[in-house]
């Protein structure tokens, strides 16, 4: 409009000149104005509505309350109101322009073939600046963020997502003591290695960018006012697990079928873990208390793995013999296998149904998929700000 604005006052002042109301020409240019911005306004709609319906039926983005987003009535009549704002603000300048009068100013210099005034020049300047510093800003936004996001996906997670596929197990049977419930599940993951394709086979309660739990501890031995208030993240295992998911044991041993309901109980730490709660020290033979009197030698170190996600540090981890600790239900079995994902799904699942008919087994994963999933907040974000860059 600002830059249409200097070669209509020509047009203005002859109107004027042949009796046009300086009202009716206000009138007029407002609604011009007005016309654009109301059809700019149904555009923008659209275009918010199809990609909102786009981004809200994805799975791949992990953003809460994502499906529930939508164009509504309240959206539309916000973008009517700023629509109708924006017109009357914009259609301002022309129409004070038209009232101010000079028309046989405005003849003569059109006449000579003089451009606009200078302060119509320095407000297009002043625009044009503006327009050039809200793009460059984004686009810097949307570089700084690209760069991070490279950042976050070269984060070293500790174990390998490629070539392994999950289940979550939900037994419908009932188990009448704990270690008859770890005997299921260690004759099942048998079963599951016996499977052709398959390399490697490991249980956990949680698998990592799913989620965890904290548990308080003390070192025993350790004075109460000198043990840490931290917390830490307690993981049940079964031996196979680490070697499933590719976690390298540093120090000491891992768990072995020995390690049964009545063998000393015993743990693994990460090096992160280790280093906060020992310091200097060295962590192997040392015991840890969780709950109860039970006291957990830790006989291995590991390393550290990005449990909660790609961005935030290990904390302090424990790794628990899923034969002696009993405080689990459910249990995440991850598959390894360099056989293509649904081929491996079908395989696993038709042997997952021989050991318990009733138990659910088409919905799996990929870990891949859940590290992608843990970072969709940011990839959302940054295509976001990379569109309106662009």
């Amino acid at each position: 409009i600002l830059a249409r604005s200097p070669r209509r006052a020509r047009e203005v002042a002859v109107r004027k000149a042949v009796g046009a109301t300086r009202g009716r020409l206000a009138r007029q240019l407002l609604l011009e104005t007005l016309g654009i911005s109301l059809a700019g306004a149904a555009l923008g709609s659209l275009l918010a509505w199809s990609a909102t319906r786009l981004v809200a039926s994805s799975v791949g983005i992990q953003i809460p309350l994502l499906t529930e987003v939508r164009v509504d009535g309240q959206a539309l009549l916000f973008a009517a109101g700023v629509a109708v704002l924006t017109g009357l603000l914009v259609g301002l300048v022309p129409a004070l322009q038209v009232t101010n009068g000079g028309e046989s100013t405005v003849l003569r210099s059109e006449g000579r073939g003089s451009s606009s005034s200078r302060g119509a020049r320095r407000l297009r300047e002043a625009l044009v600046v503006a327009e050039v510093t809200l793009a460059c800003a984004l686009l810097v936004s949307g570089g700084l963020l690209v760069r991070s996001f490279r950042a976050v996906m070269e984060v070293d997670l500790g174990f390998e997502p490629e070539n392994a596929v999950a289940w979550q197990l939900n037994p419908s049977r009932t188990f009448e003591s704990p270690p008859e419930k770890a005997a299921f599940y260690a004759a099942l993951a048998e079963r599951i290695t016996a499977v052709a394709g398959v390399e490697e086979v490991g249980l956990i309660d949680r698998l990592p960018l799913r989620g965890m739990r904290t548990w308080g501890f003390s070192v025993v031995g350790v004075p109460d006012e000198k043990n840490t208030q931290e917390s830490l993240y307690p993981h049940v295992i079964d031996p196979g697990y680490l070697r499933a998911m590719r976690i390298p044991l540093l120090a000491g041993r891992t768990f072995t079928t020995s390690d049964m309901d009545k063998a000393p109980r015993v743990a693994l730490l990460n090096e992160s873990g280790a280093r906060r709660i020992f310091g200097g020290e060295n962590p192997l033979g040392r015991r840890i208390r969780l709950w109860g009197p039970w006291e957990w030698q830790v006989v291995g170190i590991v390393k550290d793995v990005r449990h909660l996600s790609p961005e935030m540090d290990a904390g302090v981890q424990m790794y628990l013999p899923m034969t002696q600790m009993f405080d689990f239900w459910t249990m995440d079995l991850v598959v390894r296998s360099t056989l293509p994902p649904d081929q491996v799904a079908a395989t696993v699942s038709a042997a997952l149904r021989e050991v318990d008919p009733s138990m659910p087994t088409r919905e799996f994963w990929t870990i891949e998929s859940t590290v992608d999933r843990s970072v969709s907040a940011r990839r959302f974000t940054l295509g976001v700000l990379s569109a309106f860059g662009l």
